[in-house]
C-alpha cells in the first residue's frame, strides 16, 4: 500500500510539494534555502529544473518571498500565502463545530484584471476557507470566516475592495438545497470514504518503523489526498449534511497519520537542511 501512495506522488504538481513543505517544515524552521527544496523534493522523483522554475514563478507572483544570504536565496511564505496555509492546517486538524446560529458570511470583492495575481490569492483564501461561489466576486459560507478573509485582504492591500456581511438567509431555496447547489456534498462524502478505505490500515501500522525518508514521502501522499478533500469541503453545519457524514472518521485517520509521520518527516527534512547548509558554507 505504501508503494501505491508513493507512486501517486507523480500526479502531484511541483507547487503542491512547495506549499506543503512551507506549511509543515517552513513553519517550524523559518525560511528555507532554495537548495533545500531542490534536494528534498527531487528525492521524491520531481525534476530539479521543475522545482527551480516553480520557485521562480511563485516568487514572481507573490506566493513566496525570498532573501538572499551569500550565494543562496532563502524562501518563506508571503503573508497571504501563510494565511492560506494556516487555514489549511486548521481545516485538516479541527473538527467541525456542531452548533450553528443560522447566519451566513457573504463576501464580495472587486479586483480587476490588472491585478489578477492578488485576486487569485484572495480567491485561494476563500476556497481554502470553504466558501462557495454565488457569482463573479461573490462568495458564501454558513460559518463566520470573516476574520480570516479580512486579515488576508488587508495583507494583500485590497481591504478597501472587500465587503463582508453576516446575516440569515431570508428568501430563496431552502438552506439545505442552497448548500447542495453550492457544494457537491455527495461527491465529497465519497472521497472521504475512499480516503478512509485507502489509509486506515496504514494508520494502524507502527509508523515509527519507517525510515525518515519514507515518512517524509508518505506524509506528502497522505496530506495531498486529504487536503484536496478538505479544500473542497465547506465544513457545513450538521443540519445541512446527510446522515452518516464520513468526514470526522477520515479526519481522525489523517491526524493519526500526520502525528505518526511527522517526527520522521521532520528528521529527514532537517538532515537535508543540514547537508545543503554545509555545502553552502564550504563552497
Amino acid at each position: 500500500m505504501i508503494d501505491k501512495i508513493l507512486s501517486s506522488l507523480k500526479s502531484a504538481t511541483t507547487s503542491d510539494f512547495i506549499y506543503s513543505s512551507l506549511s509543515f517544515f517552513g513553519s517550524k524552521r523559518g525560511p528555507l534555502p532554495g537548495l533545500w527544496f531542490v534536494e528534498a523534493i527531487s528525492s521524491l522523483g520531481i525534476e530539479e529544473q521543475a522545482i527551480r522554475q516553480t520557485l521562480f514563478r511563485l516568487e514572481r507572483t507573490g506566493v513566496v518571498v525570498s532573501k538572499r544570504k551569500g550565494r543562496q536565496k532563502w524562501y518563506s511564505a508571503s503573508p497571504a500565502t501563510e494565511a492560506v496555509l494556516r487555514a489549511g492546517r486548521e481545516r485538516v486538524a479541527v473538527p467541525v463545530e456542531a452548533s450553528w446560529d443560522g447566519n451566513w458570511t457573504l463576501v464580495h470583492f472587486r479586483v480587476g484584471e490588472d491585478d489578477r495575481d492578488t485576486r487569485d490569492r484572495l480567491r485561494d483564501v476563500l476556497l481554502v476557507q470553504g466558501f462557495g461561489a454565488l457569482g463573479p466576486g461573490l462568495y458564501l459560507h454558513p460559518r463566520d470566516r470573516s476574520d480570516g478573509v479580512v486579515d488576508a485582504a488587508t495583507k494583500l492591500g485590497i481591504a478597501d475592495k472587500l465587503n463582508v456581511f453576516r446575516g440569515p438567509h431570508i428568501a430563496g431555496p431552502n438552506v439545505s438545497r442552497l448548500a447542495h447547489e453550492l457544494w457537491d456534498v455527495a461527491a465529497i462524502a465519497a472521497r472521504y470514504r475512499k480516503f478512509q478505505k485507502r489509509f486506515s490500515s496504514i494508520a494502524n501500522d507502527p509508523l515509527e518503523t519507517l525510515k525518515p525518508s519514507e515518512a517524509f514521502a508518505v506524509r506528502f501522499g497522505c496530506m495531498f489526498e486529504f487536503f484536496r478533500i478538505t479544500w473542497d469541503d465547506p465544513s457545513l453545519p450538521p443540519d445541512l449534511l446527510p446522515a452518516e457524514w464520513p468526514a470526522e472518521e477520515a479526519r481522525e485517520t489523517a491526524n493519526t497519520l500526520i502525528r505518526g509521520l511527522l517526527p520522521g518527516a521532520v528528521q529527514y527534512a532537517d538532515e537535508v537542511l543540514q547537508r545543503v547548509t554545509d555545502k553552502a558554507t564550504t563552497a
